[in-house]
């Protein structure tokens, strides 16, 4: 039963590294991005909206991080069932709608141009499939014996 404990624990350590390295890798790519966008100096690509983009992502990809985990991670600890509360979908949804909000707040007046906003807040997607793609290809392969 310990050793079964401590297998969780060594597992909820490991997803929390992945989650804190996807965290990190949407920073690096956003500012990949606003670079990119320096150097091309178009004018429907420009670095501040791409930074927006980047750090809008960046803060919901971290608040939803937070209430996830937290929700399973409280649930594995209790040796209870994971299920997804009602408290946690509101939570959820406030913090998606909050991020539409903000989203818009910076499209309609303009104040971000879509395309470059949209480019930086691909990151966070960007971020997700580099870390699904190294986790497949290097951490699952196991040497031959």
């Amino acid at each position: 039963m310990v050793e079964k404990n401590g297998q969780q624990g060594e597992k909820q350590d490991l997803e929390l590294k992945r989650l804190k390295r996807i965290e990190k890798m949407i920073v690096v790519f956003a500012v990949l991005l606003a670079i990119a966008a320096f150097l091309l100096k178009k004018p429907s690509f420009r670095i501040f909206d791409v930074f927006a983009g980047g750090v809008v992502a960046f803060v919901y990809f971290y608040l939803l991080t937070k209430t996830m985990y937290g929700a399973f991670h409280n649930a594995a600890d209790d040796k209870e069932e994971a299920s997804f509360s009602p408290r946690m979908a509101i939570k959820i949804s406030i913090l998606s709608i909050v991020s539409v909000i903000l989203t818009l707040g910076l499209l309609i007046p303009k104040i971000c141009l879509p395309i470059g906003y949209l480019i930086g807040f691909s990151s966070m997607f960007i971020s997700i499939l580099a870390d699904g793609v190294f986790t497949g290809m290097f951490v699952t392969l196991t040497p031959k014996q």
